[in-house]
C-alpha cells in the first residue's frame, strides 16, 4: 500500500513540475477566465433562446422532449439542450446556470487543441496551438454564446483525435473513445457526421480497404452506433426515421431562391477565412505552416487529416444555399494546428540557440495571440447589446400561467425569460392577425425592433390596432425597442363580429 502511494505521490508531482502541464494549466485558466469575463453581458439571440428554452423545459419534464414553443422538438439534437438542463439542476433554474456551459466547453477545447497537435506533431505545437485557441475569435466570440459551435468543434475535435492516436499509435482504448466523441457530435449538431467521413476518406486514402478487416474498427463502430441507438429510437417512435433532425438539415440543401441568409456566391466562406481565423493566423496557417508540412515527407498522412477536415466542412457547406459563417467554425482547429506547426518549424529552424529559439517562439505566439484576443474582443462589444430588452420582456412573464399565449417575432427567447411561456409567432399576413389571435386565444402580443424575420407590417400595423392595450414598454438608446400589448378580448370579438 505504502509502494502504491508513494508511487502514486511521484507520479502527480512529476505532473506538476512538468513545465509543459504547468503552461497548458495556466492557459486552460486563461481561456476560462476570458470566456467568463464577457460571458453575462445583456445579450441574447434567437437561437439561444431556443436550445436555453429547451434546457429550462427539460427539468419540468426530462424525459419529454418538448416545450410550450415546439410541441414535441424534432428538429434540434439533444445533447446541448440536457447539458443545459444539467447546469440548471446544478446551478439553479434559468439564466445564469445556461451561461456558464460553453465558457467550460470553450476552455475545454484548449486541451483538446493541444492533445490533437501533440498527437500529430509534437508537446511544442501542441502548446502553441493551445495558446492560439484560447484567444481564437471564433472561439471566444461562441463561447459567450449559447449556441451549438462550441460544442460541436469540441466533440468533431476529440473524435478525430482520438482516432488518429488510437489508429496510428495503436491504441485501441482512444479508437473507442473516438466512437463516443464522435457519436456525441452528431447528437449535438448534424454536420458531427463530416467528422466520420473525413475519418473514412483518410482511411481510404492511406490504407485502402485493409482497414475494413481490423476487428477494432468495427468495435469502435458498434460503440458509436450504440451511443446513437437510445435517440435513433427515440426519432423513429416521434418521425418514423432514424434521425429526426438530419432529416431537417436536408432542407438546407434543398433551399432555393431567396432569403435573408442565401448567398448565391460559391467562393462566399473562402473569401471569409482571414476574418474567420483572424487575419494573421490565416497568414501563417496557409502561406508557412501549410507548405511547410507539404514539404516534409514524413509528415504526409497528418497533412492530409488536416487538409481533409478543411476542404470537407468548406465544400458541404459551400454548395448549400443557406450560408452563415458559424456554420464552418471547425476550420479553425485544422487552421490554427497548421499555425502552431508553422511557428514551431521557423523557429527551430532558422535558430539553433535554444534560449533565442524559445524567445521567438513566444515573441511569434503572443503576437499571434494579441491580434486574435483583440478581434475577439471587438466582435463580443459588437454584439453586447443584441435583443437586450427581449430578455427584460420574457421575464416580463415569468409569473404569468404558461397556458395564456403569447404572440411574438421571437417565441423561443419570450418562452425562455418567461419559464417556458407558451408563445407563437405572427401569421404572415395582417388581414388575418385578428382572427388569428381570437383562433389561437391570444393573451399578449410583443412587438420588438430586432427580429429582421418578423412580417415587415408588424411596426406601422399592430400599434393601431383598437383591442390591443399596451401595458409595458422598453427603451434602448432612448428608442423604443419593446412593446408589451394585452388583448381585450372583448373589443376583439366587437371587431370581428363576432357574439
Amino acid at each position: 500500500m505504502g509502494q502504491k502511494k508513494n508511487g502514486g505521490e511521484t507520479q502527480i508531482q512529476n505532473l506538476i513540475r512538468d513545465p509543459y502541464n504547468i503552461i497548458l494549466l495556466a492557459l486552460f485558466i486563461f481561456s476560462l477566465i476570458i470566456r467568463l469575463r464577457y460571458a453575462f453581458l445583456p445579450t441574447v439571440w434567437v437561437d439561444e433562446g431556443r436550445y436555453s428554452l429547451i434546457g429550462r423545459a427539460l427539468l419540468h419534464h426530462p424525459l419529454s422532449y418538448e416545450t410550450n414553443v415546439h410541441g414535441v422538438v424534432k428538429s434540434y439534437p439533444p445533447l446541448y439542450p440536457f447539458l443545459l438542463f444539467l447546469a440548471q439542476l446544478i446551478l439553479g433554474e434559468g439564466d445564469f446556470a445556461t451561461r456558464v456551459v460553453n465558457p467550460i466547453l470553450g476552455a475545454f477545447l484548449v486541451l483538446a487543441v493541444y492533445y490533437f497537435g501533440k498527437e500529430l506533431f509534437n508537446r511544442r505545437v501542441g502548446l502553441i496551438a493551445a495558446a492560439l485557441m484560447a484567444v481564437a475569435p471564433y472561439s471566444m466570440f461562441f463561447s459567450d454564446r449559447r449556441l451549438l459551435e462550441i460544442p460541436h468543434v469540441l466533440f468533431f475535435t476529440l473524435g478525430i483525435a482520438f482516432f488518429y492516436s488510437g489508429w496510428e499509435k495503436k491504441k485501441p482504448r482512444n479508437l473507442y473513445l473516438s466512437a463516443i466523441f464522435l457519436a456525441l457530435g452528431v447528437l449535438v449538431k448534424q454536420p458531427g457526421y463530416i467528422a466520420v467521413a473525413v475519418i473514412g476518406m483518410w482511411l481510404l486514402l492511406f490504407y485502402r480497404i485493409s482497414w475494413i478487416k481490423d476487428r477494432k474498427i468495427w468495435k469502435a463502430a458498434l460503440i458509436f452506433v450504440l451511443v446513437l441507438a437510445p435517440w435513433s429510437i427515440r426519432s423513429l417512435k416521434v418521425c418514423g426515421k432514424l434521425s429526426c433532425e438530419a432529416s431537417y438539415a436536408v432542407f438546407w440543401f434543398e433551399h432555393k431562391g431567396g432569403g435573408l441568409d442565401v448567398v448565391q456566391d460559391p467562393l462566399y466562406y473562402i473569401k471569409l477565412l482571414p476574418w474567420i481565423l483572424n487575419k494573421w493566423v490565416f497568414v501563417f496557417s496557409f502561406f508557412i505552416g501549410a507548405v511547410l508540412l507539404v514539404s516534409d515527407k514524413n509528415k504526409r498522412k497528418e497533412f492530409t487529416l488536416l487538409a481533409l477536415w478543411f476542404i470537407a466542412i468548406l465544400f458541404v457547406f459551400s454548395i448549400t444555399p443557406v450560408k452563415v459563417p458559424r456554420y464552418i467554425i471547425s476550420i479553425i482547429v485544422p487552421g490554427i494546428l497548421l499555425t502552431a506547426y508553422g511557428v514551431e518549424r521557423v523557429t527551430f529552424t532558422i535558430f539553433k540557440d535554444r534560449t533565442m529559439q524559445g524567445i521567438i517562439c513566444v515573441l511569434l505566439t503572443g503576437f499571434l495571440m494579441y491580434s486574435s484576443y483583440s478581434q475577439g474582443v471587438l466582435m463580443i462589444k459588437a454584439h453586447a447589446n443584441d435583443f437586450s430588452k427581449l430578455i427584460d420582456a420574457g421575464k416580463y412573464f415569468e409569473n404569468i400561467p404558461p397556458n395564456e399565449v403569447v404572440v411574438t417575432a421571437t417565441p423561443e427567447i419570450i418562452g425562455f425569460y418567461g419559464n417556458d411561456q407558451k408563445a407563437l409567432y405572427y401569421p404572415r399576413e395582417k388581414e388575418k392577425f385578428a382572427e388569428y389571435l381570437y383562433e389561437k386565444n391570444v393573451r399578449y402580443v410583443v412587438l420588438d425592433a430586432y427580429e429582421r424575420t418578423q412580417p415587415s407590417w408588424t411596426w406601422n400595423f399592430v400599434p393601431k390596432q383598437p383591442y390591443l392595450k399596451p401595458v409595458k414598454a422598453y427603451y434602448q438608446g432612448r428608442k423604443i425597442a419593446v412593446i408589451i400589448y394585452k388583448v381585450n378580448r372583448t373589443a376583439l370579438r366587437q371587431y370581428l363580429g363576432v357574439h
